[in-house]
């Protein structure tokens, strides 16, 4: 699903700066108002990826086709593997104050969770756009929400939650400058086949007596 969730990122990205949806629904609504949406390039932009595994290579090969500039954090990604896709590999705090577009690609764990909250929103960029389409729990709903409404960051694109469905009462939902998708990162048909493939070819490897692929437990 990595080719999927990449083209997700890139898709929300693009409805967020542009305000896609919302022109939709005023032109569904009878109204021609081209001056209220006007909106913002990709191109010359600073692309920030938090997590540079599969997913977040992928986003960057498309970020590039743009004319972004892109940075990455990973601890665990040496600065040649990046340099290699035209990509610098830096410090978080940078990634954080230098990039236009921020988008989270990577694992929950007791470093990143939350990792998205008030101190580290007030390194951004007075405007920065979020968007996160890994884990609903690397991002303070509560502290983005506030960061939206005062204008710290200017828009995000999220396609997960902490909860899921999210509740009703989710400081995020019915704001203006929040474009949301239920989860739908690895929602194509290409996907869903790759995966029952894999799944597929996993079980007859176990059964041939081959070693096991992404186990989650191990036998004894």
């Amino acid at each position: 699903n990595s080719v999927a969730t990449a083209e997700q990122t890139m898709a929300l990205m693009l409805a967020v700066t542009r305000h896609t949806v919302a022109a939709h629904n005023s032109l569904a609504a009878n109204e021609w108002n081209r001056a209220q949406f006007a909106g913002t390039e990709l191109y010359g932009k600073v692309l920030g990826i938090v997590g540079f595994g599969r997913i977040g290579r992928l986003v960057a090969e498309r970020a590039k086709a743009f004319g972004m500039t892109v940075l990455a954090h990973d601890p665990f990604v040496k600065a040649e593997e990046g340099a290699k896709l035209g990509v610098s590999l830096v410090a978080l705090d940078r990634v954080f104050s230098q990039a236009d577009y921020l988008t989270l690609h990577t694992a929950v764990t007791p470093e990143t969770t939350k990792m998205i909250n008030c101190p580290s929103i007030k390194k951004m960029k007075k405007g920065v756009i979020i968007i996160n389409v890994a884990r609903g729990k690397l991002v303070d709903e509560a502290a983005l929400a506030e960061a939206l409404q005062e204008g710290q960051v200017r828009a995000a694109a999220l396609d997960v939650f902490t909860a899921e469905p999210p509740e009703s009462d989710n400081p995020l939902l019915g704001l203006p400058n929040v474009l949301h998708t239920p989860h739908l990162g690895a929602s194509t048909t290409e996907a869903q086949t790759n995966v029952s493939t894999q799944i597929v070819g996993q079980v007859l490897d176990f059964l041939r007596g081959k070693e096991t692929r992404n186990a989650v437990n191990k036998l004894p």
